[in-house]
């Protein structure tokens, strides 16, 4: 895949003289790396300005647009269906609302390295601090559904070495994001992204410092497990896909919340996959492990 882009030009936010420097706001990627600098950085979803200005309200240094919530609030399953403008303009109207940096997704990059080229560009015009793009086939797929393909890992290294070159602020932050965990297998994700940083025993991943908030969602189904170790630790839980395996492992996690719900603000998601470890949902709820149901939503083919 080659690149047929001109040249970048220079980039200008790093040679204004000293006057200029003096006046200029501070690019928000260079807020968000600081915000990294010092630990886990939260970043709760908001879809429209009045989310983001209601994350701000509650205290929080940074925002986050789901390309997936984007496309659902406009009425469209995410399939790769919301343009580049489309997502601009709520990156721009989130960004001028909150005063906060965003992290976007970017999907696919809206194409071959041509189109994630320009999306880096409008995307940093729109005010983003950072956006994350993902090794699938254009048009994309929402990465719980089956059906993904992914390009090469040299195609995703050009897309994400393009999208450094023309950048237009070196704060600007770049995340690459593989779904080959779903599509091949974990070790083929380890291959295409070498340098990441993993963790033989998650623990370890979990004993940072100043940790606050654990998002789970295990590739070998050990959430009821991993949610109960963090629950006794106080950290706040947000767990998905799905709640637990078993009826029995549902009740304890259950009741380990029941204990702590004073003081932890835990929320537990719930999704219903075609795969088969995720029909133990309709048992869950007929045997009360998971308590009340209060809404079921559907998407997808």
């Amino acid at each position: 895949m080659k690149n047929t882009m001109s040249e970048p030009q220079s980039k200008k936010s790093n040679t204004n003289n000293s006057n200029n420097a003096r006046s200029a706001p501070q690019h928000q990627g260079a807020v968000l790396r600081a915000l990294m600098d010092k630990g886990v950085v939260m970043a709760p979803g908001a879809f429209n300005a009045l989310v983001a200005k209601a994350v701000q309200k509650a205290g929080f240094e940074a925002v986050y647009i789901s390309g997936g919530a984007t496309a659902n609030v406009a009425g469209f399953p995410d399939i790769g269906l919301i343009t580049l403008t489309e997502m601009c303009r709520t990156i721009r109207e989130i960004a001028d609302a909150s005063g906060l940096p965003v992290i976007a997704d970017a999907d696919t990059g809206y194409g071959e390295v041509e189109s994630c080229v320009r999306t880096i560009v409008e995307y940093e015009r729109a005010g983003a601090a950072a956006l994350h793009i993902e090794d699938q086939v254009f048009p994309k797929r929402c990465g719980h559904l089956d059906g993904k393909e992914l390009i090469s890992a040299a195609d995703m290294a050009d897309k994400i070495s393009s999208m450094a070159k023309y950048k237009l602020h070196s704060d600007f932050v770049i995340i690459a994001r593989t779904d080959a965990r779903h599509v091949t297998d974990f070790a083929d994700a380890l291959k295409r992204f070498p340098n990441a940083k993993t963790y033989v025993d998650w623990r370890k991943c979990l004993e940072q410092k100043d940790l606050d908030a654990v998002v789970i969602c295990t590739a070998d189904h050990t959430h009821a497990f991993i949610a109960n170790w963090a629950l006794n630790r106080d950290l706040h839980v947000y767990m998905e896909k799905p709640l637990a395996i078993s009826v029995e492992e549902a009740r304890v996690v259950r009741a380990n919340w029941l204990k702590k719900k004073d003081k932890l603000a835990t929320q537990v998601g719930m999704q219903r996959h075609a795969m088969q470890n995720f029909n133990r949902v309709h048992e869950l709820i007929r045997d009360g492990a998971i308590g009340d149901l209060t809404a079921a939503y559907a998407w997808g083919d």
